[in-house]
């Protein structure tokens, strides 16, 4: 089954508005396992396990808790989302966090407070200009932002 159709019976079970997020959050915490499954040549999808969804199905405080922290993993942002936040390209940001040495959270996210710190940063702001610069040089800068 995959992550939309796992959201969707375990939505339909508990009466929860769950998410495919949630689903992936379900599989970190080992309640529901999931494999990679490779239908064609170059396209991996995940599959996850329908016993565990259906034996998930009746432990409704376990996902009832996934549900709730909802909020706390919309206030933290993927790469992609802090990058395109900042208006810059994805590789940059990456650079830039790198080179400053920051880590994301377990869950590979970033605070919303973390990133309106690089955006509020004067010396972060020179030294993504001088980034910007080197990539021009290099000639690796994207022509568009994420």
């Amino acid at each position: 089954m995959d992550a939309k159709s796992t959201a969707r019976t375990l939505a339909a079970a508990s009466g929860l508005d769950v998410h495919v997020d949630d689903v992936w959050q379900l599989a970190r915490q080992g309640w529901v396992r999931c494999r990679s499954s490779s239908p064609s040549p170059g396209k991996r999808t995940w599959v996850f396990s329908v016993g565990d969804v259906e034996a998930l199905a009746s432990h409704y405080e376990v996902v009832s808790d996934i549900v709730a922290a909802q909020p706390a993993r919309i206030a933290r942002l993927t790469d992609r989302e802090a990058a395109q936040f900042l208006e810059w390209p994805l590789v940059l940001f990456r650079r830039v966090v790198g080179h400053l040495g920051m880590r994301p959270d377990p869950d590979e996210r970033w605070s919303r407070a973390e990133v309106d710190a690089l955006a509020d940063d004067h010396e972060v702001g020179a030294l993504v200009a001088d980034e910007r610069i080197r990539m021009r040089v290099r000639g690796d800068e994207p022509v568009a932002s994420p």
